[in-house]
């Protein structure tokens, strides 16, 4: 079972829990940490009657439990032109990886948006068509994307940012 729940972590969320009756024991941080990788860990219940909380922080560990669990989505580089036109479209590269142990769990779309640095501030944006679902978990490898921004005929000239954006499909938690 326990090999089974490896393989399906890689792809839905695995919500673990660590107790006194856990076998083993993964009070050590290499022990902790080779679980949660294994597992994809999303994020976990903790019983700390054994002191795991602890014995991580002892170890040195805690921190780094705290900041793999779930996704955790690195920018590596973004590059674009350094100028445009009203009426033409720019691609935004970029190079990203997922550092945490679990994918992300609900369909999300890198947007690329830019915009005016002084009043009106319009901003264009453009999706990327990638999943960010797809990003593996603990990467050690950028995914490069491109998303296109079309900037309209009549846009204002001036000098314009470029923001990223990797909203939820939740108006709530967008």
């Amino acid at each position: 079972l326990m090999t089974y729940v490896q393989q399906l972590s890689q792809w839905v969320a695995y919500f673990g829990e660590v107790s006194d009756s856990c076998s083993p024991p993964i009070t050590d941080c290499p022990s902790a940490l080779s679980y949660f990788a294994l597992y994809h860990g999303a994020a976990f219940k903790m019983l700390d009657a054994a002191g795991y909380q602890s014995a991580w922080t002892a170890g040195g560990c805690w921190n780094q439990i705290q900041n793999q669990l779930g996704y955790w989505i690195q920018l590596d580089s973004v590059t674009h032109q350094s100028t445009a036109s009203a009426g033409q479209t720019i691609t935004v590269k970029t190079l990203l990886r997922n550092l945490g142990w679990s994918r992300m769990f609900s369909p999300r779309h890198l947007v690329a948006s830019a915009c005016m640095t002084a009043s009106p501030y319009t901003c264009y944006s453009g999706t990327s068509p990638a999943d960010m679902r797809r990003l593996p978990p603990q990467a050690t490898n950028s995914l490069d994307m491109d998303t296109s921004v079309s900037i309209p005929v009549g846009a204002a000239p001036g000098t314009y940012e470029i923001r990223l954006s990797l909203p939820d499909i939740w108006p709530s938690t967008q």
